[in-house]
């Protein structure tokens, strides 16, 4: 029974790592498409840094710089862990420091990028910062020293890290010693994983002594390190020679520098060289400095002294070339704005289907905002920190609509810089009726007097007999319709008589 649950229990966590495993794995996303410019580049004669050219020579020791431009779409979320990468030719090899961060201007780490040349990348995995400071155009550059990895002299290289596309490189000499010069030194920073020292960055110099072979008694050399740096006595050795064909030839039997006439001294060495003189009256000196400073300096400088008996001496100063590697971003923060909608008269009672027009410092509308059913309504996006204005464009159903122009800013903060503002609408009060009045008691009718009986009519009088006219009007013949309207008024006369008349005789009956 206990093996049984023992192999179930097992067989649980098994299962349990897997899916978390699986979930991991899924969350990381890898970006290849965020790249823009990307260049090679190389100092020209004013030591300024310009694109290297399809057909030029870049010497087998020259340092070189590569240089990426990167920029996130505003639409993508980056979390923690996600990676993007540029490409890295194998020919190359960064004399900086394989692992550098890239930061913003207050310092903060946005991800930390690393220089893979097997694989051919240059990797950076994001650090949580965008995920807890969301932020609109994002983007920056990735910029480090680089130098010639596993090539030869004279070989031809193409590489493919130019917007050009493909270019080809020629790979030039190192450089001959300088046939007339009297003291010269030069050096190159080594990072830790590149170099000999078990994993310290060092300087590594190179001290070229009477190049111009003059014949100098009793010769010492002094050299001084510059600051950050520390000098690893163990490494110091060098040989006589003398020049051919610009290049400095060991002489024979080999004769090296006698390491009990090198002395130490609080800032570097001193050699005595005894007499130069032919047929090897040049020396050369090789010898490393460790870097104290992790490399944050960049370029690291040194002194030297020649001096003789009958001499009037020689000094030289020199530094190596910029070591630099490190990535920059930037970006604009932004936040949203969350509006909580409330009964004024009960905060506890949220209300849903208000609306709001939001505008920027310019008076211009940039979003809109919605109340859902939970009383909660936000910007559609994200915008940039600063002051901006809610105006309610429709009010719950049922509530007043608030006019007031709200101020809200959008700032670092809590909960992804969102900007939370709490509006209280008023219910509307509805208007109560009047309460009909009651109507009158309608008057009692009063009673119809009795009508009064009629009067008898009085007997007509008889009518007088007309007079006979003294005078006869004088006869006019009638004009045209007259004839017409006078026997209509005739024909009345009678009629009224004889109605007259017959009313009389119904009386008098």
């Amino acid at each position: 029974m206990r093996k049984k649950v023992f192999n179930v229990v097992i067989t649980t966590l098994l299962l349990f790592g897997t899916v978390v495993g699986s979930i991991t794995a899924f969350a990381v996303t890898n970006h290849p498409d965020f790249g823009g410019k990307t260049e090679l580049l190389h100092q020209d004669e004013n030591g300024n840094w310009v694109p290297v050219k399809s057909g030029e020579t870049i010497g087998i020791n020259e340092t070189t710089k590569v240089h990426y431009d990167w920029s996130i779409p505003d639409n993508v979320v980056i979390e923690e862990g996600d990676t993007m990468t540029f490409p890295f030719p194998k020919e190359l090899i960064s004399t900086a420091s394989a692992e550098f961060d890239i930061t913003n201007e207050n310092g903060e780490v946005l991800g930390h990028a690393v220089v893979d040349p097997e694989n051919g990348q240059v990797i950076v995995t994001f650090t949580d910062y965008y995920q807890n400071n969301p932020e609109i155009n994002r983007g920056g550059t990735i910029e480090f020293t680089t130098t010639w990895n596993n090539v030869e002299e004279g070989e031809e290289i193409t590489i493919n890290i130019s917007d050009e596309g493909e270019i080809t490189i020629n790979v030039g000499g190192a450089g001959g010693i300088e046939e007339n010069s009297e003291l010269t030194k030069f050096g190159d920073y080594v990072p830790g994983e590149q170099g000999v020292e078990n994993g310290k960055d060092y300087a590594d110099w190179v001290v070229q002594i009477n190049a111009k072979a003059l014949q100098i008694k009793e010769a010492v050399y002094k050299d001084e390190l510059g600051p950050n740096q520390k000098i690893i006595p163990d490494s110091i050795f060098g040989y006589y020679g003398h020049v051919e064909n610009g290049q400095f030839v060991k002489a024979e039997p080999e004769r090296m520098i006698d390491a009990s006439k090198i002395t130490l001294t609080e800032n570097g060495f001193e050699v005595s060289l005894g007499d130069l003189t032919d047929p090897d009256p040049v020396v050369e000196i090789y010898y490393h400095a460790e870097i104290t400073d992790g490399g944050a300096a960049g370029t690291y400088s040194n002194k030297g002294e020649l001096t003789g008996k009958d001499y009037n001496g020689s000094n030289v100063e020199s530094q190596t070339p910029e070591v630099s590697g490190g990535g920059q971003g930037q970006g604009e923060e932004v936040g949203k704005i969350e509006v909580i909608k409330f009964d004024s008269t009960n905060k506890e009672k949220l209300l849903s289907g208000a609306e709001f027009d939001v505008y920027n410092h310019a008076g211009m509308v940039v979003d809109h905002i919605i109340i859902a059913e939970n009383g909660h309504g936000t910007t559609t996006k994200s915008h940039p920190f600063g002051e901006y204005k809610l105006i309610e464009t429709k009010a719950p159903d049922g509530y007043e609509l608030d006019k007031k122009e709200i101020p809200v800013t959008i700032k670092a903060g809590i909960n992804q810089n969102v900007a939370i503002v709490e509006v209280g609408n008023k219910p509307i009060i509805p208007t109560k009726p009047e309460d009909p009045k009651d109507p009158k008691e309608p008057n009692d009718p009063k009673d119809p007097k009795d009508p009064k009986d009629p009067k008898d009519p009085k007997d007509p009088k008889d009518p007088e007999e007309p007079k006979e006219p003294t005078k006869f009007p004088k006869q006019q013949l009638p004009q045209t319709g007259e004839s017409r309207n006078m026997i209509l008024s005739v024909v009345g006369v009678l009629v009224i008589a004889l109605v007259g008349l017959l009313g009389y005789k119904k009386i008098k009956k």
